[in-house]
């Protein structure tokens, strides 16, 4: 097979060897292989392909010098326009960390909640003892986690808010989300 694809008479597996790194073989631009010798040393190479948009865009804004303030960089260059898409990015990213941590008070206050029941009503002289004053505190907790249910939906709100702000902007779909 060696002797075929390189018309030269090739005895062993050591020569073929030779001969492949000695001359460029036919199919060799097709069938690249990496190895120590001939990797690139200035350029990072991916398996994977190409790089997502959100990180092209976030890694050119990072390169790119900010915009001055006398107005010499016109609003569609692709520094100012990747920029604000950063920044849409990173407002979405805060917004969508405040819901977070609503979610998980909330969370905590709810559990909170079922264990006082559930020790209320397990005790039956504890009901009899202090049924006005758990009474309060009940109503405190519902009162805590109804304010904790407005301001999810308030955050939810303005999530929904900032993401069709940034649509409007021209933010790609992708760093929306």
């Amino acid at each position: 097979m060696a002797a075929a694809v390189f018309g030269q008479n090739v005895t062993s597996l050591g020569e073929y060897a030779k001969a492949l790194r000695a001359g460029p073989h036919p199919k060799a631009a097709a069938n690249r292989r990496f190895d120590n010798d001939n990797l690139p040393r200035q350029t990072t190479i991916s398996v994977l392909g190409e790089k997502p948009v959100a990180n092209k865009v976030q890694e050119a804004a990072e390169s790119a010098e900010p915009a001055q303030s006398e107005g010499t960089t016109a609003p569609d260059e692709p520094a100012v326009r990747l920029a604000a898409y950063v920044e849409w990015q990173k407002k979405i990213a805060e917004q969508k960390q405040a819901i977070e941590m609503l979610s998980r008070e909330l969370d905590v206050l709810q559990r909170e909640l079922s264990l006082r029941v559930a020790q209320y009503y397990g005790d039956a002289g504890y009901q009899l003892q202090n049924s006005a004053q758990w009474y309060k505190q009940n109503m405190e907790y519902q009162r805590n986690i109804a304010e904790k249910q407005q301001a999810m939906t308030t955050a939810k709100q303005k999530l929904d808010d900032l993401q069709e702000e940034a649509r409007k902007a021209g933010v790609p779909a992708g760093m929306r989300e």
